[in-house]
C-alpha cells in the first residue's frame, strides 16, 4: 500500500443525512481512498502497550493535549482487552474526545474527557469484528470506561430517524450522576447543544452493495457544514426537473422485474439493487426519448441522474428495505 501525504481539505455544503461506510473485512473507513474512521479518538491495545489514534494517523498526547485523557482509561483500556477478548490480537476503542478547547464554543465538560461507542476486535490478517452495542455498553461500564449516552430503542430506522436532534448534551448529567467526575458546568445559551444521533442496529447491519457497512447520522442543523459556512446567502431551492419524469418510471412492476433477474437479496444487497434499478430506468428513459443517448455529456441533463437515484432509493426505502 502506498501512502502520501494530503495536501489541502476543502470543506463543502450537504445539508442531507449522512453515511459513513466502512470496508468488510477490517471494518476500517475510506473515503476516496483515504483511511479514516468515525472516532476522533481511539484507544488501541493488544493487551500490554496503548496506543491512541485521530481519525487518520495514531497520535501522542499532544493530540489536543489529551495525555490527561490517555492517562487516565490506559489500565482501563488494558482490563478490557485482557479480560474480554484475550483471544484477540488486539482491539480498538473508539469514541469521542471533548471538553475545553476541543470544539469551539461547544464544552459538555470543565475537563477534558472522553466517551467511548464502539469496540472492534482483531484476529489474524484482515479478521476483524464489531462487538454488538449491548455486550459493549455493559463492558465499558464493567471496566470503568465511560461512554457515550443512549437516547433511546426505537422500532426501526424510521422512527429513531423521526427523534428530535436538537437537545442539550447528556454528557455533563452523566459525569455528575454515573461517576461523580466533574460538576454541572455553568452553560450560556448554545454552549452544551448536542451534535446530534448516530442510529446504530442492536442486532446486524444495513450494508452497501458492495459489502460497507452503513451507519447514519441525524444531525443538529447548527454542526452543518452549511451553517457554519458565513457571509454566503442561502440559495433559491430550484426544483429538479426531471423528478416527475422519474417518478412516472419507478413502480411496483419495475421493482419485481428487477428482483427477477437479480435473486434471494439480503439488507448487504440493498445497494446493488438500487444500483440496477438505476441503470434499468436510465435504459427505458432512453428508449422513451426522454433522456438522449449522451444525456451525461449534455449540461441540461446533468440533473437527470440524481433525479432517479433520488426517486429509485426512496421508493425501496419504503417498499422493499423493510423485507429485506
Amino acid at each position: 500500500m502506498n501512502i502520501v501525504k494530503i495536501k489541502s481539505i476543502k470543506k463543502i455544503n450537504l445539508d442531507s443525512n449522512l453515511y459513513d461506510i466502512e470496508t468488510k473485512k477490517n471494518h476500517n473507513f475510506f473515503a476516496n481512498g483515504v483511511l479514516v474512521h468515525n472516532s476522533n479518538l481511539s484507544f488501541w491495545t493488544d493487551g500490554d502497550e496503548v496506543r491512541i489514534a485521530s481519525r487518520s494517523q495514531f497520535v501522542d498526547g499532544q493530540f489536543y493535549n489529551c495525555q490527561e485523557v490517555f492517562d487516565r482509561y490506559r489500565d482501563n483500556i488494558i482490563r478490557l482487552k485482557n479480560e474480554y477478548y484475550s483471544n484477540a490480537v488486539q482491539i480498538a476503542v473508539y469514541g469521542e474526545l471533548y471538553g475545553p478547547g476541543i470544539q469551539k464554543g461547544i464544552y459538555y465538560s470543565e475537563r477534558k474527557d472522553f466517551r467511548a461507542f464502539e469496540i472492534k476486535i482483531f484476529g489474524e490478517v484482515e479478521s476483524s469484528a464489531v462487538e454488538r452495542p449491548m455486550t459493549a455498553k455493559l463492558r465499558f461500564a464493567t471496566c470503568g470506561i465511560p461512554q457515550v449516552p443512549y437516547i433511546n430503542i426505537y422500532n426501526d430506522v424510521y422512527e429513531a430517524l423521526a427523534e428530535n436532534n436538537v437537545f442539550d448534551s447528556k454528557v455533563c448529567k452523566m459525569d455528575e450522576s454515573m461517576r461523580g467526575l466533574v460538576a454541572f458546568c455553568e452553560y450560556t445559551a448554545g454552549e452544551n447543544d448536542a451534535e446530534g444521533l448516530v442510529i446504530q442496529p442492536l442486532e446486524g447491519a444495513l450494508y452497501t452493495g458492495n459489502g460497507a457497512r452503513v451507519m447514519i447520522k441525524s444531525k443538529n442543523p447548527k454542526f452543518t457544514e452549511k451553517n457554519r459556512l458565513k457571509n454566503k446567502e442561502s440559495k433559491e431551492f430550484v426544483p429538479n426537473p426531471f423528478m416527475p419524469i422519474a417518478e412516472q418510471y419507478v413502480n411496483q412492476n419495475r421493482l419485481d422485474a428487477v428482483m427477477s433477474k437479480f435473486g434471494e437479496a439480503t439488507n448487504k444487497d440493498f445497494g446493488r439493487i438500487i444500483g440496477l434499478m438505476c441503470v434499468d430506468v436510465i435504459d427505458d428513459m432512453i428508449k422513451d426519448d426522454d433522456l438522449p443517448i449522451d444525456w451525461k455529456k449534455q449540461d441540461k441533463y446533468k440533473l437527470a441522474g440524481k433525479a432517479v437515484s433520488t426517486v429509485v432509493a426512496n421508493f425501496l426505502k419504503e417498499k422493499l428495505l423493510p423485507e429485506l
